[in-house]
């Protein structure tokens, strides 16, 4: 990821267990990457672990994670208010899809070889050839 903007926000990297508050229920997930805004995560009274305030969640799929985490996981992850983002990194081959929060509600991007996407929430744009440069270890080492 690189800054796309000289005044980008400080953003604190990490493998985060989230609080997605739903009414009446407490819902952990764990995402592959989450970021939350400086200068320290928001952290849940009852769960130390637990980061309530990211503003970009990453998730990369796998066959046996897929359809959750497309599914019912990205609607625990909207309930979060300080969630601008979520980039889903696709294990089927060189595709990232980004989920953005607008005003008027969500947006779904997509972007494949030789394509960018940009991440509002943490000023950086991502590129698709440097995400798979190396390939995903368990992609079976896609290109």
């Amino acid at each position: 990821m690189r800054p796309s903007s000289p005044t980008q926000k400080p953003v604190a990297p990490s493998r985060l267990k989230l609080n997605a508050w739903q009414p009446g229920a407490s819902i952990r997930e764990m995402p592959s990457l989450g970021l939350s805004a400086r200068p320290m995560p928001l952290r849940a009274a009852d769960d130390a672990l637990a980061v309530v305030n990211p503003v970009l969640l990453v998730e990369v799929t796998s066959a046996s994670t897929e359809d959750y985490d497309r599914g019912e996981k990205l609607r625990h992850y909207k309930g979060l208010p300080s969630l601008g983002e979520v980039l889903f990194v696709s294990h089927r081959g060189p595709e990232l899809t980004l989920h953005r929060r607008e005003d008027t509600g969500w947006t779904v991007s997509t972007a494949g070889p030789g394509e960018s996407l940009e991440l509002a929430s943490v000023a950086a744009r991502v590129a698709v050839d440097e995400v798979y440069r190396d390939g995903l270890e368990d992609a079976g080492g896609l290109p």
